[in-house]
């Protein structure tokens, strides 16, 4: 993952999504400006889906389909660290960004700060309201 400015986790995409926080669209503006990306695990974006009303699941479509945004897959070989690392975190797609935050040094854009602490050093955690 090259010029990566965040990993997003499934509350930062339904904030953004639910439009309830403008701190990822300005991000958003931001990462193009600068010509970075925000990485999107896919196992948080399937999570999203699962609890976004219609509008919120239009809104997530276009936000996937930005050219600041890559969706990062689950590796078959990262299933069983992901599996302990959720563990520890309690969701499947948080414990993925977690992951890639380890190996990337990126920090997570997050609504479950306390969580992603228990695996990730503060800087790594940003505290998304």
């Amino acid at each position: 993952m090259t010029d990566v400015q965040w990993l997003l986790d499934t509350g930062a995409l339904l904030s953004y999504a639910e439009q309830t926080s403008p701190v990822l669209g300005r991000e958003l503006i931001a990462c193009e400006r600068r010509r970075r990306t925000m990485v999107v695990s896919a196992a948080c974006l399937a999570e999203a889906y699962r609890v976004a009303s219609e509008d919120a699941a239009h809104l997530l479509d276009v936000l996937v389909n930005l050219p600041a945004i890559q969706v990062e897959p689950v590796q078959a070989d990262d299933a069983r660290v992901t599996g302990l690392v959720a563990q520890r975190v309690g969701r499947i797609g948080l414990a993925h960004t977690c992951m890639l935050s380890l190996g990337s040094n990126v920090p997570v854009m997050t609504t479950e700060s306390e969580a992603a602490l228990r695996v990730l050093e503060a800087a790594l955690v940003e505290r998304m309201n």
